[in-house]
């Protein structure tokens, strides 16, 4: 199926109707740690990080059937550019949405508009929780109920689907492979006050070829613990909980997520953000803090022995330092943001933060070749929103 054709001429408006809308952000950002990369910044200014132009399209067939289509074109070379959604959807009454098709994997309270910056306070969404190596799309099917009244208003969602491409890990690109993954999502809404609540699971395959021939090197010279605990192989669960509160002169926000896994080698995560925001006029300004704490398994002690043979010794000594270089999260940040809204499709933002971790290297956040690196930065970032 193909709907591209809608995105570039009004004829098909004219017949069938639809719209199309558009986003852009221009984002710079440095930080003051020299030989030290925070999520691709670094201590002079960079733009091509999180600049990006979208454009969305959605083509009503019917009054019940429409096709929509996201294109985005990113300027950070390690991300791919081109179509985010390609779904049709069936709308049978005014309580159900079904849609089928490629789309965002519902992952976060901010899934649908990660890309929008326009529609949340901060230049960058707390990158504590919203991990960049999180696959952002899948391929499935997507069911949604809704159901309003006066009082409130609750919509319970499910999804399965899977996903195949390749996902960035500081930098590096990991082929990933999901098949199974399957998703429920609840979320109440009582007057200024909302609350989300999620839970994803899925069958992970990663293409890691030395883990997996180091692997295969353990259990072939009889070691099946040790070897077990190197699979690339793992059934994952995403728990997510956040709630919002947003009055005509202030607003609340928070969002905690858990990332488990069945191996004995990939951590697990938890982290968190709360955020405080204060309305004067044309301006927002916001404070925010930032948590994430990785547990990593500990390696098989014991089955390769000692002192037998040079070959064992070797052995044993590579099974530690796999184990010894893995990296973990403990971070905490402390954020303070502007944002004002000088036109009503426009906004201009800033934020200061201060980052101060355990370790001179993480998981997905800092990379660092510097010994006199400490883990703890400054980190100031501007954008220009534009939604049209």
């Amino acid at each position: 199926m193909c709907v591209l054709p809608f995105l570039y001429g009004p004829p098909a408006f004219a017949e069938l109707g639809g719209d199309v809308s558009g986003f852009a952000r221009l984002v710079g950002g440095l930080h003051d740690e020299s030989d030290v990369s925070y999520q691709g910044y670094e201590d002079s200014w960079r733009f091509d990080q999180d600049t990006l132009l979208g454009l969305q399209g959605r083509l009503d067939i019917s009054d019940k059937f429409s096709a929509t289509a996201l294109l985005v074109g990113r300027t950070d070379s390690d991300l791919d550019s081109g179509i985010e959604w390609l779904y049709a959807s069936y709308r049978p009454n005014d309580s159900f949405n079904i849609k089928l098709g490629q789309m965002q994997t519902p992952f976060y309270s901010l899934s649908d508009s990660l890309d929008v910056g326009y529609s949340y306070p901060w230049v960058i969404a707390p990158s504590e929780v919203y991990n960049e190596f999180v696959f952002n799309k899948f391929q499935g099917i997507d069911v949604r109920y809704s159901h309003t009244t006066e009082d409130y208003s609750a919509h319970i969602e499910a999804y399965y689907g899977e996903f195949d491409d390749d996902i960035t890990v500081n930098g590096s690109s990991v082929g990933t492979e999901v098949e199974d993954l399957t998703g429920i999502i609840a979320e109440l809404r009582i007057e200024n006050l909302s609350f989300r609540a999620s839970y994803h699971t899925g069958d992970i395959f990663l293409d890691l070829p030395e883990l997996n021939r180091f692997a295969d090197l353990l259990a072939n010279s009889g070691f099946p613990r040790s070897a077990a605990t190197l699979t690339t192989e793992a059934v994952a669960d995403f728990y997510q909980f956040s709630t919002d509160y947003d009055s005509l002169s202030y607003f609340l926000k928070g969002e905690w997520i858990k990332i488990a896994n069945d191996t004995d080698y990939f951590a697990e995560i938890q982290s968190y953000y709360l955020t405080y925001g204060r309305y004067y006029d044309k301006w927002t300004f916001l404070i925010t803090y930032g948590n994430r704490r990785d547990t990593l398994p500990r390696p098989v002690s014991g089955e390769i022995p000692l002192g037998f043979a040079p070959q064992l010794q070797q052995l044993a000594l590579g099974y530690q330092q796999l184990f010894a270089s893995r990296v973990e999260d403990d971070i905490d940040s402390y954020g303070l943001g502007v944002r004002w809204d000088f036109r009503s499709d426009m906004a201009l933002k800033a934020e200061y933060k201060w980052l101060e971790s355990e370790h001179r290297r993480s998981a997905t956040l800092y990379s660092s070749d510097s010994r006199s690196f400490d883990g703890d930065a400054k980190f100031f970032s501007v954008a220009l929103e534009w939604v049209f």
